[in-house]
């Protein structure tokens, strides 16, 4: 090993840290399913037998601190004053990237270090308009320390393969309209969906239907939540999004008239004309 490395060449051998698992962009770019990135994570058991084992439907989620990635990330300063307009949020990304395609060696990073960043976000002026007329002086008589805060914001995917009935982006259309009329406390239930369908004259309709939402929660890390029942204006488990707030859910796109299924939420229905519905 005294010969090695040796700069220019491949060398003989790799270096590896034991339970380190490392995903490139290129591998997540290859896993997308239903409009959502993924990647397959290896789980150790801590033991053998069935006390081991984990329950189906345990949640699983990446814990800060104990994984690095490249990118960016908000960072929140105090949660108290999440999605209001007293909140102080900063972004933080990572020194380098690494593009779509590019093998996995550090001479294929793109150094961010120096560059321009143009963030482009939406805001809501409802909130920023109720906020200042509940703080104002000349409007009513302020005896505390009102403050306005947004729902937490959701997108919501629906995926859904029929057979006969109306044209899917139609469908989708009123799906949309439907998550669009949603009241603060109504959920999102799988049986609404269905009847649009239905009334639309489909004479079969794939299961399961899975109902997704990507939520922010309050310090905006990215929470996926899933049903095949109905999704809950407020969340079952406080923990999962840090609060017991109400969630405002926005459609995604319509999406039926595309030939590739995108990333990133999205209202898509496709309708077989004939034959066995296969996934």
């Amino acid at each position: 090993m005294t010969r090695y490395p040796q700069d220019g060449y491949m060398q003989p051998f790799r270096i590896v840290r034991p339970g380190v698992q490392r995903f490139t962009s290129t591998q997540m770019s290859e896993n997308l399913e239903d409009g959502l990135y993924y990647v397959d994570v290896r789980v150790r058991s801590l033991g053998a037998g069935e006390d081991y084992n984990l329950a189906e439907g345990t949640r699983f989620w990446a814990v800060f601190g104990s994984y690095r990635s490249d990118g960016y990330r908000y960072i929140v300063e105090d949660t108290a004053f999440s999605y209001s307009p007293e909140e102080r949020v900063g972004l933080i990304f990572s020194p380098r990237l690494l593009p779509v395609g590019s093998p996995d060696r550090p001479e294929s990073m793109i150094q961010l270090v120096g560059q321009n960043v143009q963030v482009n976000y939406e805001h809501s002026p409802t909130v920023l308009n109720v906020h200042q007329f509940v703080n104002s002086r000349e409007d009513r008589p302020v005896n505390a320390n009102p403050m306005a805060r947004h729902y937490l914001p959701a997108w919501v995917y629906v995926f859904l393969r029929y057979q006969g009935g109306g044209e899917p982006p139609e469908l989708a259309d009123e799906i949309i309209d439907l998550i669009r009329s949603l009241g603060p406390l109504d959920a999102l239930q799988i049986d609404e969906v269905e009847k649009i369908v239905k009334n639309s004259g489909a004479t079969y309709i794939q299961h399961p239907i899975w109902l997704r939402a990507a939520i922010l929660d309050m310090r905006r890390n990215w929470i996926v939540i899933e049903s095949d029942d109905y999704l809950r204006s407020t969340a079952e488990d406080p923990e999962v999004l840090g609060t017991d707030r109400l969630t405002y859910f926005n459609p995604g796109d319509n999406t039926s008239r595309a030939d590739v299924v995108p990333p990133g939420p999205q209202i898509r229905l496709e309708r077989v004309l004939a034959g066995p519905l296969l996934r």
